[in-house]
């Protein structure tokens, strides 16, 4: 989504919104939810640069806090796309649309 919603001025690469944060996040899930959470080289890799330390070949383990912390992540990105998007749709570049018009 982020091309189509730089598309009209909300840019999640740059600030307010925590784009390191946000792939970081992504990177936990895709190892989570296709890996199962095994940590490989290459996962460990990923993981290393965004400053994660995770062991190689064992089950991702992370901090007590980060399901909270991810949450809130999340809940802070969505209220600023809204945010944004109102901007954006106050400026003109969002095409107004009936409310009974189906997309």
């Amino acid at each position: 989504m982020a091309t189509q919603l730089k598309s009209i001025g909300v840019d999640l690469k740059g600030p307010p919104f925590e784009w390191n944060e946000i792939t970081k996040l992504r990177k936990i899930r895709n190892l989570i939810g296709h890996e199962e959470a095994w940590v490989d080289k290459e996962s460990k890799k990923q993981l290393a640069s965004f400053g994660l330390t995770v062991k190689e070949d064992d089950w991702l383990k992370l901090p007590d806090a980060y399901f909270l912390d991810a949450w809130n992540l999340v809940d802070r990105t969505c209220q600023l796309v809204v945010q944004e998007c109102l901007k954006a749709a106050a400026s003109g570049k969002i095409a107004k649309v009936k409310p009974d018009t189906k997309l």
